[in-house]
């Protein structure tokens, strides 16, 4: 069985997640992220509270929800609610957590 722990993917985004509201070459706000902002199908940005609220006012966003570990991971996937990380890892938590080796409840 696969162990229910989180593979080994690599080194870690070395940034933090935190706000990077501003424009290029000023930096980012810098306070903590709170948001997750997918302005289009390709461009993404984390964003704190009040300017996830400056952004709502003022731009058009495809989505939005609220920053998760999962965020940022290499092959996450954007769900309306949060991201996640599917696949293998996913059913060996669940196959754990249940007991079972098909993901069944007993």
């Amino acid at each position: 069985m696969t162990e229910p722990w989180v593979p080994d993917r690599g080194p870690a985004d070395p940034s933090p997640h935190t706000c990077l509201y501003g424009t290029n070459p000023n930096p980012g706000c810098g306070a903590p992220g709170t948001w997750h902002i997918a302005w289009d199908n390709t461009r993404q940005s984390i964003s704190c509270d009040h300017h996830m609220a400056v952004a709502q006012a003022r731009w058009l966003y495809l989505d939005r929800h609220p920053l998760s570990p999962d965020c940022g991971m290499p092959n996450a996937t954007w769900l309306p609610d949060r991201c996640t990380v599917p696949g293998e890892p996913a059913l060996a938590v669940a196959r754990a957590l249940l007991g079972t080796t098909d993901g069944s409840s007993r």
